[in-house]
């Protein structure tokens, strides 16, 4: 169901609430920026979202490792990151502080950490970068997202560049490796031409016929810790 105007501001309240906490706490420690800490980009494709992606990656000195924690990283370079309560009217937002220039993600607090992983990196996609037409912007957080999660040349790695088909316990893996959901690893393999459009649509039906798309397999048995600590 649609959410009411009612509904979305009570959200929104408790994100701002939060964003004043830390902006009080950075006055209190004189941490307070003195500019924006990311700038926004003009993208006017996916595959310029990709680049992207591996720019912030090489900028922020990841290389092509796994990401331990998406959290941690966006508050080690000056992103607030709040998590909101399980709640179906909003998946998340992103912007600048006004008093202090910084980003903030926010994210829905949901059990599965893969998805709080990608929601979080969504959202920071549209703090960095902008396109007048919405639904391309929407692609181009997405591409964002599963780039820094699951960079190309990992991709080639585990799993090659052209496939033909694929063992779920290979997909399995790379999620628990990388901490990304088996549907967006699929949805990265057809972006980058490693598997065809039918052999996609093969397995979305598998996943559906299984209820993989409401819960994942290995959800649960993920490592990775996306609790905020900064404040």
């Amino acid at each position: 169901a649609a959410a009411t105007k009612g509904e979305v501001d009570s959200v929104l309240a408790r994100v701002y609430d939060e964003i004043e906490k830390h902006i009080s706490l950075d006055r209190l420690l004189g941490d307070e920026a003195t500019g924006p800490a990311e700038s926004r980009s003009q993208v006017d494709s996916v595959e310029e979202a990709e680049k992207l992606a591996n720019k912030v990656r090489k900028r922020w000195g990841l290389g092509s490792q796994p990401i331990a924690s998406v959290t941690t990283l966006l508050e080690d370079h000056d992103w607030y990151v709040i998590k909101i309560p399980d709640d179906p009217h909003v998946d998340g937002l992103a912007g600048y502080a006004e008093q202090t220039g910084r980003p903030f993600a926010v994210s829905r607090n949901v059990n599965a950490v893969d998805r709080v992983r990608l929601n979080l990196l969504h959202e920071a996609a549209h703090a960095l970068l902008v396109n007048d037409d919405v639904k391309l912007e929407e692609k181009c957080a997405f591409r964002f997202a599963a780039a820094m999660l699951l960079p190309a040349s990992r991709v080639y790695e585990e799993i090659g560049k052209r496939r033909s088909s694929l063992d779920f316990e290979e997909l399995l893996f790379v999620k628990k490796k990388y901490g990304i959901s088996i549907q967006a690893i699929t949805i990265r393999l057809h972006d980058l031409g490693v598997i065809t459009d039918s052999y996609k649509t093969l397995l979305f039906t598998f996943y559906s016929k299984n209820g993989f798309r409401i819960d994942e397999p290995g959800s649960d048995e993920l490592q990775f810790q996306e609790a905020p600590v900064a404040l």
